[in-house]
């Protein structure tokens, strides 16, 4: 595996790109992101939406800002990224973790908390844990203002019963240390009618609306080989948008 710092190779190509950034549109981002691969691009497109749950994505990434504001990004993935040709420039070493059963490690981690369920006619649907709790709220008696945030402390619980559930920690191969910190929490809603490339359509034409959750706390390693897989395929939904890339180091 491979780990890069990809950022804007100069100022007159960042210029031409930031009205999109500051969009905050998750498809422009990642279709300029699939420029670094230009050998799986076709590829993967080609995959059913289906399959392409199971199998390894060619790269994992999370946007952050930088000192001066410009829009960055962390990049895992199984070939180097090819920045000639791109607007951007690449900072690649390899990305081998060597992990032990009781490693301490500080992490990050941006994340859209989904669980499924079957409706009655036993059909699977995903829920947005955040969202749900949210519309779970009831309102009657609650000011405007106490309603927000009731609605926001109902989220916030969801997130932390998310990340915290033992089955799921179990699958990750770790234990948290104590409950994460939150450091923001953000709605999504993109509106365009169908994905680019490396994404699915979005058939009916609906806006898609996800969350995204940016933790940060202490765990401990329980299994290594799980959680380098957790570590290697990232975790929950919208790996797509920048979510399930942890950001690790140890203690």
């Amino acid at each position: 595996m491979y780990f890069s710092k990809v950022t804007v190779a100069n100022a007159l190509e960042l210029s031409t790109l930031l009205a999109d950034f500051k969009n905050r549109d998750s498809y422009i981002i990642h279709q300029l992101l699939w420029q670094l691969f230009p050998g799986y691009t076709k590829s993967w497109t080609q995959q059913p939406s289906k399959a392409k749950e199971q199998l390894q994505r060619p790269f994992l990434y999370r946007e952050e800002t930088n000192s001066q504001g410009f829009p960055e990004f962390y990049v895992l993935s199984e070939h180097p990224p090819e920045a000639k040709g791109t607007p951007f420039n690449c900072q690649t070493k390899h990305y081998e973790p060597r992990l032990s059963a009781g490693d301490r490690l500080a992490f990050k981690l941006r994340v859209n908390p989904v669980t499924s369920s079957r409706d009655e006619q036993g059909i699977r649907k995903r829920h947005d844990v955040l969202m749900d709790a949210k519309r779970k709220v009831d309102p009657e008696g609650l000011s405007p203002e106490r309603l927000k945030e009731a609605k926001k402390l109902a989220a916030e619980h969801a997130a932390q019963a998310w990340i915290s559930s033992p089955e799921r920690l179990a699958d990750w191969g770790v234990q948290l240390d104590s409950q994460p910190e939150i450091e923001s929490y953000t709605q999504h809603r993109l509106a365009r009618k169908k994905a680019l490339e490396g994404e699915r359509k979005n058939e009916q034409g609906r806006p898609i609306r996800y969350s995204s959750v940016d933790y940060q706390g202490l765990l401990t390693v329980t299994d290594p080989e799980r959680f380098l897989q957790a570590l290697y395929k990232g975790v929950g939904k919208s790996k797509g948008f920048g979510c399930g890339m942890w950001l690790v180091r140890r203690v």
